[in-house]
């Protein structure tokens, strides 16, 4: 089985005004070229408004996950970016398997 071709993104203050719309318009986008979105979305806190836009998301059709930390933090930057990456990775495979 050939693997779904995806639009990945890593949306930086996701849970607010400009981050949200940004991510809402990427599945629009990706739904719009035939692709699923595979979103990764981060805020500096967990917390129920990061959960509840990945539900959102999730609704609106993307694979969506949440991430949390400080982004000026060299340590946090790098943690966040290696775990959107994994994260996608995993999507990549679920997404490739056959069922």
């Amino acid at each position: 089985m050939a693997a779904a071709a995806a639009l990945r993104a890593l949306i930086t203050g996701a849970t607010g005004g400009i981050g949200r719309a940004t991510s809402f318009a990427l599945i629009d986008l990706a739904l719009a070229r035939g692709l699923r979105a595979s979103l990764a979305v981060a805020a500096s806190r967990p917390g129920p408004a990061l959960d509840e836009l990945v539900a959102d998301l999730g609704r609106r059709g993307a694979d969506a996950f949440g991430l949390h930390g400080n982004l000026a933090s060299g340590a946090d930057f790098r943690r966040i970016a290696g775990a959107a990456l994994s994260e996608q990775a995993r999507s990549h495979e679920r997404w490739s398997t056959p069922a």
